[in-house]
């Protein structure tokens, strides 16, 4: 599973100085470092301690000998001694709900959750008020079965990332108790703007939220815009804002770079818990969720009508369907011409026939893309444009 394991080793440095400081960013790098490093300087005993209190309990025939050791950092190099979990199930989405979350970046599941796991979920939070309570991943299993694997957001997931999508492995819960003021614009670390969809990001409220309590706000479709939280910091009251204040049980499953803040509260007493995790792509997309017979890439509506303010004009349409085609396994035959053409087919101009450019009818053949566009200095291209 590519998304988990280095391309390369951390530096070689002694295990016993920079162990513990790998071991809390990044397990599976810590094994991998351990078997390297004990495996050169002879220290078997001291690699299968290690790894077995990283890794976990694992089959006898994968515990290190001394001949062994290159054989398993080399499985460690091809994913096989990662701890992700996978799972799968049908998908849920159709053709035009996938176009709409890569145009919005946000897909709201309403009261998706058990009332009783909801309850559940807050009086845990209640004894664990902390920041990260990522024990609910691995020692709660009716957490697992009811929230991470909700058959609604869970077929969702699957439409977005294809089969044996990765479970998450950090929970993080954003909780406020006091009055307080909205938070800056910004996103979370190490966000990147591109049609590529690799992971989501997921909030989950176990509790009522009204917008008293302060639930996050959304930007739509932001996920293509870029800036950084020092320009937006400064905006207060921007259009088109997206609250998701909603009943207990409910889901957002959201594109990773979507610009949010928490709104303001103005009542304490009772917590307000977001919960917030991750999953991942473990598979090359391809158009493999529920197919809409009529659904014509020719001429779906790839934008959101008048343009966003902090956006550059129609430029929405070219994300939008950039990341469409590349969710279908298409992005080698994906070419946006600019002006007048495909994909701009949802403006209210009087076209008295299909706009030219549409990539992937023989026309196309007519419009090659130019030399210069291979190396990002090509306007028209929608992906090296930004």
């Amino acid at each position: 599973h590519m998304l988990y394991v280095p391309k390369k080793p951390p530096p070689q440095v002694r295990w016993w100085i920079w162990g513990p400081v790998v071991a809390l960013t990044n397990r599976s790098r810590l094994a991998k470092w351990v078997m390297v490093n004990c495996g050169q300087f002879g220290r078997c005993v001291q690699a299968k301690r290690s790894l077995k209190r990283i890794c976990g309990n694992r089959d006898e025939s994968h515990v290190c000998k001394h001949d062994q050791v290159d054989d398993c950092v080399d499985d460690l190099r091809r994913g096989e001694w990662t701890q992700m979990k996978t799972h799968n199930c049908e998908p849920t989405l159709t053709d035009s709900q996938v176009l709409e979350f890569c145009k919005a970046g946000i897909l709201r599941l309403e009261r998706v959750v058990p009332d009783e796991i909801n309850r559940r979920v807050y009086e845990y939070l209640d004894e664990h008020p902390i920041r990260e309570p990522s024990e609910l991943l691995t020692d709660e299993p009716w957490f697992v079965e009811n929230v991470i694997l909700n058959p609604e957001a869970a077929g969702a997931i699957r439409s977005l990332l294809g089969k044996d999508f990765g479970l998450p492995i950090l929970m993080s819960n954003h909780r406020h108790t006091e009055p307080s003021p909205a938070m800056k614009w910004h996103t979370d670390g190490y966000h990147e703007r591109s049609p590529l969809l690799n992971y989501l990001q997921v909030f989950y409220y176990p509790q009522d939220v009204t917008r008293a309590m302060g639930p996050t706000e959304l930007l739509p479709s932001s996920h293509f815009l870029y800036s950084i939280s020092a320009f937006m910091g400064h905006y207060e009251n921007l259009r088109n804002v997206y609250s998701t204040a909603a009943p207990a049980g409910s889901i957002f499953i959201t594109n990773y770079s979507v610009w949010h803040r928490k709104s303001a509260s103005t009542i304490g007493g009772k917590a307000r818990n977001l919960m917030k995790y991750n999953y991942y792509r473990t598979v090359p997309p391809k158009r493999d969720w529920i197919v809409e017979p009529e659904f014509d890439f020719a001429t779906a509506k790839y934008g959101n009508g008048p343009s966003h303010p902090l956006r550059r004009q129609t430029r929405d349409t070219v994300f939008g369907s950039e990341m469409m085609f590349w969710l279908s396994g298409l992005s080698d035959s994906y070419y946006a011409m600019g002006g007048q053409n495909w994909p701009h087919t949802n403006k209210d101009a009087k076209f008295v026939d299909t706009p030219y450019g549409y990539p992937l009818t023989p026309e196309r053949e007519r419009f090659p893309r130019p030399d210069w566009a291979e190396d990002g200095a090509g306007i028209p291209d929608g992906s090296r444009s930004r």
